[in-house]
C-alpha cells in the first residue's frame, strides 16, 4: 500500500502479485492489487481482482465499496447500487466502529444518495 500511496501503482501491482502467488486465498491482497490497477487505469483487471476478493471473503465491506465505485465509473448504475448497498449493510453490521468502518459507511451512503 505504501507503493500505491507514493504514486507507484505499477510496482504495487507487482508486489501484490507476489503476495497472491504465495497466499492465493488472501482476499485483502486482491483488494490491494485492484486498487493499484484502478490507480493505473486498468478497470477491467481491477474488477477481476475485486470479484475474487469478495468471492474469497464475502464480508469484506471495503471490497464492495471499491467495486461499487468502479461500477459507477464504468457507468453501470445497477451493479454499483447493489455493491454499495452490500457495503453499507456490512459496514453497519460491523461490531467494531473504527474510523475506516465509519468512513466507509458514510461514503457508501453518499454514493447511494447520488444514485437516487
Amino acid at each position: 500500500m505504501q507503493l500505491l500511496d507514493s504514486g507507484f501503482p505499477d510496482q504495487a501491482v507487482a508486489q501484490f502479485g507476489l503476495v497472491i502467488r504465495f497466499l492465493p486465498g488472501f482476499a485483502e491482497a486482491y483488494l490491494g492489487r485492484a486498487r493499484a490497477y484502478i490507480a493505473d487505469d486498468h478497470g477491467v483487471l481491477a474488477m477481476r481482482d475485486l470479484n475474487r476478493a469478495v468471492e474469497l471473503k464475502p464480508a469484506l465491506a471495503v471490497a464492495y465499496l471499491v467495486r461499487g465505485r468502479l461500477h459507477l465509473q464504468m457507468g453501470d448504475d445497477a451493479d454499483a447500487r447493489s455493491d454499495l448497498d452490500k457495503a453499507l449493510s456490512l459496514f453497519e453490521a460491523a461490531l467494531v466502529r473504527t474510523d475506516e468502518v465509519k468512513d466507509g459507511a458514510t461514503e457508501a451512503r453518499g454514493l447511494l444518495e447520488e444514485l437516487n
